[in-house]
């Protein structure tokens, strides 16, 4: 943005300040064009703690997990003012640590259970809510995506079949600029629609659902 330019010029009589306002004129469209189109398309990279859960409805089953890890990519682009689109690759990887059900029963899992690891790549929408901080420098956002989830697990050391489902996430977060990018700090739900758990194409459950709570930092750069 083009707040102020000063100008010493040589110029002719009687021509002076048309020529200054010409110039000026022209330094502001530049300015203000090169603005517009600088930092349309982003990339970023984040990272951080992801803990949820695997839920057998057939059974009325839900196992939980410890807090485990997530990591992933995004590819975006402002599409609208105020509205960012993007494409999200993300890793999550947990250990199922105890288990409830319905008629109450709950009790605590052995270390080597079961390991989850999911696999979401998601296509999503961002609303950033400007002129927030100050000089308007932090930029709260809020949104979610729908995707893809590829879920890989291991029960006692023994892999079931990969499944593949709906997924989808909602979330919120803030991002402040830090050197020539900026800082993303949120929290995102993520989940998947229901899918059969197998082993060698054999159904061990059926109606199983994963979701996660995850909070995440990461930086972001403009390209």
């Amino acid at each position: 943005t083009l707040n102020s330019i000063s100008l010493i010029l040589p110029t002719p009589v009687g021509s002076g300040l048309v020529s200054k306002a010409a110039v000026l004129a022209a330094l502001t469209t530049g300015t203000a064009t090169h603005a517009q189109g600088a930092g349309d398309w982003y990339g970023s990279v984040f990272g951080g703690f992801s803990a949820g859960g695997y839920e057998v409805e057939e059974q009325d089953l839900l196992y939980s997990t410890d807090s485990g890890y997530g990591l992933g990519v995004t590819v975006g682009r402002v599409v609208a003012p105020n509205i960012r689109a993007e494409v999200e690759l993300a890793y999550s990887e947990y250990e199922l640590d105890s288990y409830e059900n319905d008629a109450g029963d709950s009790g605590s899992l052995p270390d080597d259970f079961a390991d989850l690891r999911a696999t979401y790549l998601l296509g999503n929408v961002w609303y950033d809510i400007p002129n927030v901080g100050a000089a308007g420098t932090i930029t709260p956002y809020v949104g979610g995506g729908l995707g893809l989830g590829v879920v890989d697990y291991s029960v006692f050391g023994a892999d079931l079949d990969t499944a593949n489902a709906l997924a989808y996430q909602i979330g919120a977060g803030v991002q402040f600029p830090v050197g020539t990018g900026k800082i993303d700090a949120g929290y995102r739900y993520k989940g998947t629609a229901s899918f059969n758990s197998e082993l060698d194409g054999a159904d061990v459950f059926g109606d199983v659902y994963i979701s996660s709570h995850n909070l995440q930092v990461g930086y972001v750069f403009d390209f």
